[in-house]
């Protein structure tokens, strides 16, 4: 399992939903047509989530879909910052 930390900047957000187009799990559009980030907690300006899973693909394609780059995923067990 990889643990990740996905840190996401709703404030940059324009609201592309490419995030949302391929990870609708952890992503969805709210109503101001920004996208959230489904289970996060709130740091500061960021929404903070951290999920485990075998296959880091999605969440990484995810945040490099994005195309303003407001989503970062960070590796947590070796601090390597898988994307943007």
């Amino acid at each position: 399992m990889v643990k990740l930390r996905i840190e996401y900047d709703k404030n940059g957000c324009i609201g592309a939903a490419a995030c949302v187009a391929v990870d609708p799990l952890r992503y969805k559009l709210d109503n101001s047509g920004k996208a959230d980030l489904l289970g996060s907690s709130q740091e500061g300006n960021l929404q903070i989530l951290e999920v485990e899973t075998d296959d880091p693909t999605t969440v990484v394609e995810a945040a490099r879909a994005c195309p303003v780059l407001i989503i970062k995923v960070i590796n947590k067990d070796t601090g390597e910052v898988l994307a943007p």
